[in-house]
């Protein structure tokens, strides 16, 4: 069996083969040079990330091979489409506003961290919170090859952009202890 989904209203292509207990997935589309891309197989039990296309030649590509009974059991097969999504810009992006993105107020590390590491690596730099519920989200600036505020938490961590702005994106718990998922673009704007 073989199914082929579009990827990026038609840039590229993600094939899923199944053969036995086994399924061979691969996907392409064009290289923008925008940024990175990630690729996801839908199915009933909602979005399975694949992983990063990679560059190869002028495209970006990426295959697996997987187990198909364990699809079944988590809700992934059969497939019903596929996704792609660019999860980090490059080139040149705007300075961080004095002011963090709306509905987020600035706060001094001291203030919301819990874990005394990551209280000592705030130091006194920026950092921007909104409370969800028991959670709070925080935002650090994210600026690739430049240090990192909550360095100690950034495998905890999700980069999201808004308005051209990057933002390391962490989820507390009400002690002001890191939990994961980290949080979402949609969940914090």
């Amino acid at each position: 069996m073989e199914w082929t989904y579009p990827l990026d209203g038609g840039r590229g292509r993600l094939t899923v083969r199944r053969e036995g207990t086994r399924v061979e997935v691969r996907s392409r589309i064009s290289d923008d040079g925008q940024g990175l891309y990630k690729v996801w197989l839908l199915g009933p039990g909602g979005e399975l990330p694949l992983g990063t296309l990679l560059p190869e030649g002028r495209e970006l590509r990426l295959e697996r091979r997987l187990d198909g009974p364990r699809l079944e059991a988590q809700g992934f097969w059969p497939p019903s489409g596929a996704l792609v999504r660019r999860t980090f810009t490059f080139g040149a992006q705007k300075k961080h506003p004095a002011q963090g993105p709306r509905g987020f107020a600035r706060v001094r590390p001291d203030q919301v961290l819990g874990d005394p590491v990551l209280r000592e690596s705030g130091g006194t730099g920026e950092l921007w919170t909104k409370r969800a519920g028991e959670e709070t989200f925080l935002l650090v600036p994210f600026h690739p090859g430049k240090p990192l505020l909550l360095a100690p938490a950034f495998c905890l961590m999700r980069v999201v952009e808004r308005d051209g702005t990057r933002w390391a994106a962490l989820r507390q718990d009400e002690r002001g202890w890191p939990v994961l998922p980290p949080p979402t673009a949609e969940e914090l704007f």
